[in-house]
């Protein structure tokens, strides 16, 4: 570790703190950081295939019966809606057996809130809490409405949805991508989630790392230069492979692995949800950008400094210092605008307000819970 922590101080800017940072976070057994999907690669159309077919052998009032357990190959006669939906889903999709719908999908659609889960006795699972045993599921009222709309109302029923899924996340990385994006233009690629994005407000060896702390290091990040950068990324990865390496060789506990390919795939897959949104984009190399353009929220990149300008207007208005502990929040949400219209409307200093970083932590937590109830 001491190594690594010398070469990355040699490559990253005098007194940065981002050595210290990726230290604490490889130590760390969650150095994975944020995770909220499976590792699964589904898009609208998908989950629109697998709703529709659910809605056949459910409704509102009806339940059907899944696999408990590992597919064994032996079934109870009480299951056979669960197989006929999964094979309709496989012969339609060429994808999807009894354990991944169950295991993968299900819980996607759950907390989404697409789909309702259920004990062995019909008590509705609570999708924030651990991890429960699922008995039963059927469709929900909004997994129905999603069905029922057209094409571009589903798409922004779904980027709802998506938000809830991500739990907050959504609006800090919609926030932290546009303020920097104001600062330094690039490009924000696999590796920058998987190192920085994914740390925001995680705990790394008992110290926390706020909004704040990650937006400072990843603006940081984005001033090396590409061969800074290549430098950083290859002696963190070669780091994790010689981890991965020696636990498998020395048998040792799954805690000290570091698993470079998982934790990228992890990534991979938050990419993937957000660009299923109105608001942002993915190339095929994984680098995200928020949706310009045509079909985007913004229309243009000049709009992307907007917020800065306004945020610089509101403290002048207000005869207000900057000081730490405190950030400039967005009253009506920039991510709710889903046209350039509606984004002009919104990104104004009229509405913003000045609060302290743990309130403003708390509003994004709870408001997209509560946005589609």
């Amino acid at each position: 570790m001491e190594k690594l922590i010398k070469e990355l101080e040699r490559i990253c800017l005098p007194q940065s703190k981002i050595p210290i940072f990726i230290k604490n976070r490889l130590l760390d057994k969650n150095y994975r950081g944020l995770h909220f999907s499976q590792h699964n690669r589904w898009n609208l159309n998908m989950i629109i295939r697998i709703l529709t077919e659910l809605n056949n052998f459910t409704s509102s009032e009806d339940f059907m019966e899944i696999l408990v357990g590992d597919d064994t190959g032996s079934y109870e006669c009480s299951i056979d809606k669960y197989r006929k939906f999964v094979q309709n889903i496989k012969d339609t999709l060429n994808s999807g057996t009894l354990n991944t719908i169950k295991k993968n999908i299900f819980p996607d659609l759950a907390r989404m809130g697409l789909i309702e889960r259920f004990n062995k006795n019909f008590i509705l699972i609570n999708e924030q809490q651990k991890k429960q045993s699922v008995k039963f599921v059927r469709i929900s009222k909004l997994g129905k409405k999603l069905l029922e709309k057209n094409a571009d109302e589903r798409l922004i029923i779904f980027s709802i949805c998506i938000k809830r899924l991500m739990n907050g996340y959504f609006t800090k990385i919609f926030d932290i991508l546009c303020e920097s994006l104001e600062k330094v233009k690039a490009k924000f690629s696999p590796e920058t989630w998987m190192l920085f994005l994914t740390g925001i407000d995680q705990i790394f060896s008992e110290k926390k790392y706020t909004l704040d702390n990650i937006k400072n290091y990843l603006i940081e990040y984005q001033k090396l230069n590409k061969f800074k950068k290549c430098a950083f990324i290859t002696a963190i990865k070669n780091y994790c492979k010689e981890c991965h390496a020696n636990r498998k060789k020395y048998n040792l506990s799954k805690d000290l692995d570091r698993d470079w390919h998982n934790w990228k795939n992890e990534a991979q897959q938050i990419i993937n949800i957000l660009a299923l949104t109105a608001h942002f984009e993915k190339d095929n190399n994984y680098n995200l950008f928020i949706r310009i353009g045509k079909g985007g929220v913004v229309d243009s990149e000049k709009n992307l400094g907007r917020s800065l300008i306004e945020k610089k207007k509101y403290m002048q208005m207000h005869e207000i210092e900057k000081k730490p502990g405190f950030n400039l929040h967005h009253i009506v949400p920039l991510e709710q605008a889903d046209t350039a219209e509606q984004w002009k409307l919104i990104d104004c200093w009229e509405n913003m307000i000045y609060i302290d970083a743990y309130s403003h932590s708390k509003i994004h937590h709870y408001k997209d819970k509560l946005f589609l109830n």
